[in-house]
């Protein structure tokens, strides 16, 4: 080996830790890109979440301004299913409040532990969704009977 030789390998080993590092900043943003692209169903979904519980908090303040003379139960009932509305926004929110702290750029930890944190709280929120759902369709039924057809359906 000449010293010409000698100094063409040594200069494409120099060059060599310049192109690994130019493909290593590419597939990063291409994780990167990928993360945040998996999350979106999330955050579109949460979003259309809050709107719903906001529509819904809206007809039900609505149906308490308009029947404030009715009889206790279908306001009460109406107070009971905007108290779970609300509480269903708030666990909505928190939950976007969580997803919008995840960043993909800090360590693989840090994220594994904000994403463990939102999915915790998305499985502690359906669970009292689920509990609370056998317990709401009496009370739905009591305002839905008032409000479209103006029967009160205790006193019957």
């Amino acid at each position: 080996m000449t010293f010409d030789d000698l100094k063409l390998a040594l200069d494409d080993l120099a060059r060599l830790p310049d192109e690994t590092a130019a493909a290593d900043t590419t597939s990063r943003d291409t994780w990167l890109r990928r993360s945040r692209s998996a999350l979106t169903p999330l955050r579109v979904a949460l979003l259309l979440e809050a709107a719903q519980a906001i529509a819904l908090l809206a007809l039900l303040g609505w149906f308490v301004a308009t029947h404030s003379g009715a009889s206790w139960p279908p306001l009460a009932s109406a107070g009971l299913l905007m108290t779970l509305e609300f509480a269903y926004l708030v666990a909505t929110l928190r939950q976007q409040i969580l997803l919008h702290h995840v960043d993909c750029t800090e360590p693989v930890a840090d994220v594994q532990y904000r994403l463990g944190e939102l999915m915790a709280l998305r499985s502690r929120t359906v669970w009292g969704v689920l509990i609370a759902a056998p317990l709401v369709w009496l009370p739905l039924l009591i305002v839905a009977a008032e409000w479209f057809v103006g029967v009160d359906v205790v006193a019957v």
